[in-house]
């Protein structure tokens, strides 16, 4: 969900002539256990779950796709108009 949310923020950024967000995608390989690393846990998420979103100017990381979606959905208002907004977000929530 977070990545379709992606592509379709830098979409509408490219029609709006807006600059689409830079997200480096790190593939997180599950059968060698790297989400359970030490350094995943400590630094990214303590229960070891996916997806994740980290660096720039996040405080934490986001360790769960809905708050990652309206985090791109902030960065890209026109993926959920303000007029929408109060129908949309109950129904993902």
């Amino acid at each position: 969900m977070a990545r379709a949310t992606l592509a379709f923020g830098q979409t509408a950024a490219v029609a709006a002539t807006a600059k689409p967000l830079s997200v480096g995608l790190k593939l997180v390989n599950l059968h060698q256990e790297e989400n359970i690393s030490e350094a995943y846990l400590t630094e990214i998420n303590a229960k070891g779950q996916l997806p994740a979103l980290a660096g720039g100017a996040l405080s934490s990381p986001l360790i769960d796709s809905l708050d990652i979606s309206f985090f791109f959905c902030h960065q890209y208002p026109s993926l959920l108009p303000e007029k929408q907004t109060s129908i949309i977000r109950p129904l993902l929530q």
